[in-house]
């Protein structure tokens, strides 16, 4: 659950590590090995308009708002 709340307050921060490590209270370095994570596990480019996107897409459907 950690990764996918990182992932969504990253996305919020366009991709910015330290925004959202100030946004989570977390170090930047916990940030990077976090999104470092997801990238291994979801394998997205990031810079693909459509990609990102869809990656947003799916974290409102699983409606993480109000489960975090």
């Amino acid at each position: 659950m950690e990764l996918l709340k990182t992932l969504k307050v990253y996305l919020e921060n366009n991709m910015n590590y330290s925004a959202t490590a100030e946004k989570l209270y977390v170090h930047i370095n916990t940030i990077r090995k976090r999104i470092d994570k997801v990238n291994e596990l979801l394998q997205i480019d990031w810079s693909d308009n459509i990609a990102r996107m869809n990656a947003e897409l799916l974290l409102r459907f699983l409606n993480l708002e109000e489960k975090i």
